[in-house]
């Protein structure tokens, strides 16, 4: 049976954050999107950029799940000032 852990992330996580997106993404993408289009999305850096600005800020809540210590995935709730909608 898998060992499964979340995550608060923090301040710091940028780098796990945006490694799990882009590969997510090229993943799933491949064969859809056009090569130099998915290449520009799964920037690794710009991604880490994004993140950390995300984590900064605090308006969003993100997990991340280990399965087996590997990191496997991101759960991420934006706090909705608009609808008092509330994560």
């Amino acid at each position: 049976m898998a060992n499964i852990t979340l995550q608060k992330a923090h301040k710091g996580d940028e780098k796990i954050l945006a490694y799990i997106q882009t590969e997510s993404w090229k993943a799933a993408f491949s064969g859809i999107l056009p090569p130099e289009e998915l290449a520009r999305y799964t920037e690794l850096q710009r991604a880490e950029e994004m993140y950390k600005r995300v984590l900064e800020k605090g308006q969003v809540q993100m997990l991340i799940e280990f399965v087996d210590g590997s990191k496997t995935m991101i759960e991420m709730a934006a706090v909705s000032n608009a609808t008092g909608l509330v994560p």
